[in-house]
Order: structure tokens, then sequence, then C-alpha cells
């Protein structure tokens, strides 16, 4: 999803949390969920639509009824505060007949649902949302109340001295500290943040150790609830993470490497113009499911290594040189710096490739057009190489009488990066990760790294909660 998309999809998950809360455990389900199930032209039950959720008259408390429109827009002004989103965004991403709609409008219901129904007895009691009508949380989404000074706090504490000296990944951003989407914070939550900023917004020794033993506090007390949001169906459940470090430890021990290739059924080979396989490496779970993917970012022209869970869903990565080789210099300090010093001049020579204008290109066979001569290359790949044909822009200034069609330049453009990332970097530093991989175990110590910091389970990570 693009960050736009994010946006909305968050702020709608918020809102729908906060109508929930209002209508109360009693029945949330049946007004939000059983009340929704509709029969399709086949004569089988569907979940409604957003639109059809707009128009239909709603039980919300007591005798209290009002259209779904009404109750969203009630619940919007009264208890949501995500700056940054409109109301109506939230309407434009749920409007529509198409499947994306339809999967956001009913996930925000059951997770809704879910969490007024779960949140007490799976969390903390403290949190009393299950009674209708609101209660004293509101439903935050980056404000300036909550989030902003959670970030502030944040930010003092990576920056902190003490932090460099941590035995783990240094946190590239937040989200490997606390993936929280959105915020269920009080009043309560509001003084104790300004107060803990006040105390330690000039500090050079506030360590995770304390920040997190302030949101622990402020979650067993009903006042913070840091909640990730997935997409979810008919099946939500919530996850605590991070609550109890030495359960996290013995999950994280149960971690094993079924396999590593470059799919399933297919061990790791350089790629070559009779073998192209998939220019990535993929370590298989046992343990835990899903997959650690390792690959060139072409785009960015870096490594990353990222963890799939099972579905549409991401559950985090490494990603960006210098985190990347982090990773592994937890494992082997020597190897990391050996895979540094072979990994770099080949980004650096794929980067020389992209722009060389005298370059030929491997897919010669399959050009957009032509060489009017042969004198050269350069007449037809332009002057920023192969970058001529990343988009419409660069092709202009290379071709400025030629109309660009993405379907076949940016096609070819982006076969032949894939060619270039093959030979001058995956087939040197991927091969060097296989070959370290089949020591020892590198590879299941690797994984677990990976794993932690991936999925915001690192020592240093905040308590939060999933529901997915």
């Amino acid at each position: 999803m693009s960050a736009l998309e994010t946006k909305k999809a968050e702020s709608a998950q918020a809102v729908f949390c906060a109508m929930a809360d209002y209508i109360g455990r009693s029945r949330a389900r049946e007004v939000m969920i059983e009340e929704a199930m509709t029969t399709n032209p086949r004569g089988r039950k569907q979940f409604e639509y957003f639109t059809d959720f707009l128009k239909r008259e709603l039980k919300v408390r007591g005798a209290e009824t009002m259209t779904g429109e009404k109750f969203l827009s009630k619940c919007w002004k009264e208890r949501t505060k995500t700056p940054g989103c409109t109301l109506q965004e939230v309407k434009q991403l749920l409007t529509g007949k198409d499947k994306t709609s339809w999967e956001w409008y009913q996930s925000s219901c059951y997770i809704a649902v879910d969490l007024v129904e779960k949140l007490a007895t799976k969390v903390d009691p403290d949190f009393r949302i299950s009674q209708a009508g609101f209660q004293n949380l509101y439903y935050f989404r980056t404000d300036p109340e909550i989030m902003d000074k959670i970030d502030k706090i944040f930010a003092i504490t990576k920056n902190a001295g003490i932090y460099k000296d941590r035995n783990q990944i240094p946190f590239g951003d937040i989200n490997k500290w606390s993936p929280a989407d959105i915020y269920l914070a009080n009043e309560g939550a509001k003084k104790a943040l300004s107060n803990f900023l006040k105390k330690y917004q000039n500090s050079k020794d506030l360590t995770f150790v304390t920040l997190n033993t302030f949101i622990r506090e402020q979650i067993n007390k009903g006042n913070l609830l840091p909640l990730s949001l997935k997409k979810a169906d008919k099946t939500v459940a919530l996850y605590k993470i991070n609550f109890d470090r030495n359960l996290e430890v013995r999950n994280m021990n149960q971690l094993k490497v079924k396999s590593i290739g470059s799919n399933m059924s297919s061990a790791y080979r350089k790629w070559t113009a009779q073998n192209k396989q998939a220019l990535a490496l993929n370590i298989y779970l046992g343990g835990a499911p899903g997959f650690i993917n390792i690959r060139h970012d072409v785009s960015g022209n870096n490594f990353l290594s990222e963890y799939s869970p099972p579905g549409k869903a991401r559950g985090g990565k490494v990603g960006g040189t210098s985190q990347w080789i982090k990773a592994f210099e937890w494992v082997d300090p020597t190897f990391a710096r050996s895979l540094d010093t072979k990994m770099r001049p080949s980004l650096n020579k794929f980067k020389a490739a992209l722009k060389d204008p005298n370059y030929k290109p491997f897919h010669q066979e399959d050009m957009p057009f032509k060489p009017k001569s042969t004198s050269g290359t350069k007449s037809y790949i332009g002057a920023k190489g192969i970058e001529s044909f990343r988009n419409e822009r660069n092709f202009r200034i290379a071709f400025p009488r030629r109309k660009y069609d993405k379907d076949v330049y940016k096609d070819w453009f982006d076969k032949e990066r894939r060619y270039l990332s093959a030979t001058l970097v995956t087939n040197i530093v991927l091969d060097e990760v296989n070959t370290w991989f089949k020591k020892g175990d590198n590879a299941e110590r690797y994984t677990r790294v990976i794993y932690e910091y991936a999925t915001s389970r690192s020592s240093s990570s905040s308590p939060f909660v999933i529901s997915k």
C-alpha cells in the first residue's frame, strides 16, 4: 500500500474502534457484524458494502438510533484524532464495489468488535471500554498530543550515548521499537507523556529500559495502548508482544531453518543466461510460519532482509546497506567485514552501469527501438544510459521527439536492470551469504537476529498489541 492508502486505512480502523466502543461489548457484534450480513444474488451470505452501512439504521445505544453515516461522523468528531487524514478520505477508501474497499471495511469492523470484546480480558482489565457509550479513551493516529510526543521521546532515547552500546541492531526508525499504527489513550496518558518528555527532553542517558517501563506502566493503568493493526478477516485475535521478555526469547529459540534456496524446491544457484532463477535468497522457517527474503533492492540500490509471514501482510525488514551489514555483525563480525568489502564495489558498479551512455544492453533483441546507425549504442540508449528509459522525464530528455510508452520502455528498463543486478551484485554478494549459511549454525543465528528486529521483538522494543 502507498503511504496515502496506509494513512486512510489506519484512520478507518481508528474510527471503527471508536464506534465499537460507543456501542459496547454486549451489542457491538450484533450491530457491526451480524446485521451487516446480506444475501448476494446467488443466495449466499456476504458482508455488506460500506455504502450499505452508511444508509443502514443502527441501534447504537439503548433506544438511540441513527444512520451509519451520522454515527460515523459522531465518532470521528468526538473520539478520533487523526491529523493529516479527513473523514472524506476514509470514505474514499471504503466506498466502492471493488474488493480492496470491501476488505478494508470488513476488516475494520471485525477488528473493532474483537477489541471491545477482548481488550479487558486479553490485555488489561483497566481498559474499560465494554460498557455502552464513550468511556474515557480516545483513538489517536499521528497526532500532537500522543504520537508526536512518543516520537520525540523515542528520538531522545535513540540518540542517547548509552544506547549505542546495546547488544542489538540499532533501531533504524521508530517502527522497530514499536510498530503501533494507532494509540488508545486517555487524559492520564496525555499528562504522563507531557511530564515524561519535560523530564527527559535534554537527557543524554535515557535508556529504553526506562522508556519501556514507563509505557508498560501506562498500559497497566489503562491509560495507553499501542496497537498494531493488520488487515483481518472473520478470524481476529489480539496478541501481546514484549510484555514478557522470557516468553519472547523462548518463542524465538523455537525458530528453525527448514531450507534455504531461491524457492521452496530449488537450492540457490548463481544467475546465468541459461539459469535465470529468482534474484533472491530465501530462508524458509520452522517454528514460525513464513520465510525471510534476502535481496538486492534495485530501486534503492541496497540490500534488505524481509520477514514475510503467510498472507498479504509484510512482517518487517532490515533495510539499508549499513543496517543490513550490522545484522551479520551480531553473528559473525569477521564475515560481515568481508561481505561489506565485496558488497559496496558491486553496488557502485551497478549504479554506474545504469548511467553509462556506452553501455551495450544484454536484451538487445527486446529493445523498444533499434539504433539508426551502428556507430555505437549512445544513439539509442540515450545520454543517461538505460536510466533514459526509467521514467517519462528521463526519456523526454534523451528522446524529445518520441512518445513515452510506459508499458514498453519501463518494462524493458526493469528487465535490463534485473540483469545488471544479477551479474554485478547478487551473483557476488548472495553467493557469499549462501556459502556462509552452510557453515555451522550461522543460518539459524542470523534468522533469529532478523526475525527479532523485523518483528519489533528486540530486547529494547516497546510492549504493544497486534490485532490481526
